[in-house]
């Protein structure tokens, strides 16, 4: 499985032919954008580089932790998290653990991180997540599906007033989540079921 295409979303609208594959496509595109901003993370995992600080994970004097603000990492020992100091040397990988769902980076007995900036390049998102394929990819590909469906339905102004003459008066209403597919992107969000 993986995520729907274009011919997907018109099995999905009951739509033959080929005439709006374009504008289909682009609803896609836009519908993936939106659940990836909702649930503030990527569908697809890709590796991407984050700056800690570490000012605010100081205990008793000592760095002992880092934070991915996205997450799922990458569990995958071979694809682990590179981390470099503020000096560019890189942090042996034996020097620190990393929990997949929270993007928590923390240093092992007797290893503090004294030397920040801290740089951690990951591979995050939400098919990192070993379980992606079992329990959370036939979420996202029915609220995908869902959402650009109601794009598509809902893409041209609203009619809201008609004159004497026959003309009608027409205005882009402000859409928002109808509350199936709001459900579903909470639960993508939490990374449930």
């Amino acid at each position: 499985m993986s995520l729907p295409t274009v011919q997907n979303l018109k099995d999905h609208l009951r739509i033959m032919g080929s005439a709006e594959n374009t504008v289909l496509t682009d609803i896609l595109a836009d519908a993936q954008a939106d659940v990836e901003d909702y649930i503030g993370r990527p569908i697809t995992a890709v590796e991407k580089s984050y700056e800690d600080e570490v000012e605010m994970d100081v205990l008793y004097g000592s760095v002992t932790r880092l934070l991915l603000p996205e997450a799922p990492v990458s569990s995958d020992t071979e694809d682990a998290p590179v981390i470099t100091d503020g000096d560019g040397a890189t942090v042996s990988t034996d020097d620190y653990t990393w929990d997949y769902e929270s993007g928590i980076v923390r240093a092992v007995e007797g290893v503090t991180f004294s030397n920040p900036p801290y740089t951690i390049v990951a591979t995050v998102g939400l098919s990192a997540d070993p379980d992606y394929a079992s329990r959370i990819e036939r979420l996202v590909r029915r609220v995908i599906l869902e959402l650009a469906g109601s794009m598509y339905v809902n893409r041209t102004p609203a009619t809201v007033a008609e004159t004497a003459g026959g003309g009608t008066s027409r205005t882009f209403v402000q859409a928002s989540y109808a509350p199936a597919i709001l459900g579903k992107l909470e639960r993508l969000r939490m990374r449930l079921p």
